[in-house]
């Protein structure tokens, strides 16, 4: 049985519109193929839960109404944050945060030390190098 026909049989039997012929033609393929009894299976249940009328009339009454941009509103941001997605992004966010942060005081470190070190030679270099003049050795005459 082709792929498409398949895929209609299960969709008209959650619906209920199967005749006697189509539906037993998908119960000998289901009998056939594991794939599809299992979603047969998921299927009616799907059929049991729209066969209740309380839940039909739920369920076509909130296709009735418009989405209104006040449902999302309504949403705060903590509801956002606790998604994995929002989760995610301030996990970034707070590393990036961090690695600036801990960055800059490295960077900031490293160029004290090379002012430091500039500093310092600058300083070696600017005094003179003063020799002391030692005294010319005394004479010594061959007279004692």
């Amino acid at each position: 049985m082709p792929e498409q026909e398949l895929e209609k049989l299960l969709g008209g039997f959650a619906a209920d519109t199967l005749t006697q012929e189509e539906r037993f033609r998908l119960y000998a393929a289901a009998l056939q193929d594991q794939a599809l009894f299992n979603a047969l299976s998921d299927e009616q249940a799907l059929k049991e839960l729209l066969s209740d009328p309380a839940v039909r009339r739920r369920l076509i009454q909130a296709l009735k109404q418009p989405a209104t941009s006040e449902a999302r509103s309504e949403r705060s941001w903590w509801d956002w944050f606790r998604r994995p997605a929002g989760l995610a992004v301030a996990g970034g966010l707070a590393a990036t945060i961090f690695a600036v942060a801990f960055g800059t005081s490295i960077y900031q470190e490293s160029l004290d030390r090379a002012a430091q070190s500039v500093a310092t030679e600058a300083a070696q270099q600017a005094a003179p190098s003063i020799q002391v003049p030692q005294p010319p050795p005394p004479k010594t005459t061959g007279r004692t």
